[in-house]
């Protein structure tokens, strides 16, 4: 089920202006469902999540990891991934946002929504989310933002996103050890799109340096997503050139890294999948 908020937000002009609200309810949730509507002036609709070059959702209870999103930039293409990584079932996760995860584009034009984990626990203090958007193309184009409670499943996680820099280097990316992390994403992308499979960008991705958990062959690691999201269905994520860490991972308390060997200059997502420690 899903409660409709009192709070929106809207967005107006072919420029970006930033914008908080603190959304208000009488009862705890499990996600808040982001609904994006754009109305367009003498033009056509932009893909939805080329509007936002930010987003942060603050649960304040959860203290020092009160902030459970944080997209900016390339990153904010990551939000319709972090829905599905975030939804508890593989059924819930394949309809948790209607953007696709891969390419960011919309199923049908001028609308959109996301399903992101929250697992409210207090009433005491209510959640905070802060967007920099703009309307669309046009300087007369609004983009409507309008929030709803769920009370459905979710996993219990919050997200550390990295957008790295193209390089052909080896690269080494920590994780907050205030947190544990329960799986690594990583990708390579152009312009904030993740590219097509390719057997060449990547060389070695290894979690904590240990030798078991070292790949050299990287495609062991490219169904990862299919596996948690869409149940191994094939094609939605194998096609491109994306890696998982997350089904049976081995979960411990302390700072922990991942190594990632870039055979070509090509810009990588990181993304921690991590629970309160």
């Amino acid at each position: 089920m899903i409660t409709q908020s009192a709070q929106s937000m809207s967005f107006s002009s072919a420029t970006a202006s930033e914008d908080s609200i603190i959304l208000k309810t009488p009862f705890l949730y499990t996600g808040i469902r982001i609904c994006l509507t754009e109305t367009t002036s003498g033009g056509t609709a932009s893909a939805m999540l080329d509007n936002i070059e930010s987003i942060d959702i603050d649960v304040p209870e959860y203290g020092a990891q009160s902030r459970r999103i944080s997209l900016s930039g390339n990153s904010v293409k990551l939000l319709p991934l972090l829905c599905q990584i975030g939804n508890s079932g593989q059924a819930d996760a394949t309809s948790a946002t209607s953007v696709d995860a891969m390419n960011a584009s919309d199923s049908v034009a001028g609308f959109a929504y996301f399903d992101l984990p929250i697992n409210k626990r207090s009433l005491e203090q209510d959640v905070r989310i802060t967007i920099k958007a703009k309307g669309g193309n046009h300087a007369d184009d609004v983009m409507a933002v309008h929030f709803g409670f769920c009370d459905t499943p979710f996993r219990n996680v919050y997200f550390r996103t990295y957008d790295v820099p193209s390089a052909a280097t080896n690269y080494q990316n920590w994780f907050p050890s205030d947190g544990t992390l329960q799986g690594v994403v990583v990708a390579t992308h152009t312009a904030g799109v993740i590219d097509d499979r390719d057997n060449s960008s990547i060389r070695e991705i290894s979690l904590d340096g240990e030798r078991l958990l070292t790949f050299n062959n990287i495609q062991l690691l490219a169904g990862g997503l299919d596996e948690v999201i869409s149940g191994g269905a094939q094609g939605a994520y194998h096609t491109h050139n994306v890696y998982a860490m997350m089904r049976n991972f081995n979960a411990k308390s302390g700072a922990r890294y991942v190594s990632i060997d870039r055979s070509a200059a090509k810009a990588l997502y990181v993304v921690g999948v991590m629970s309160d420690a």
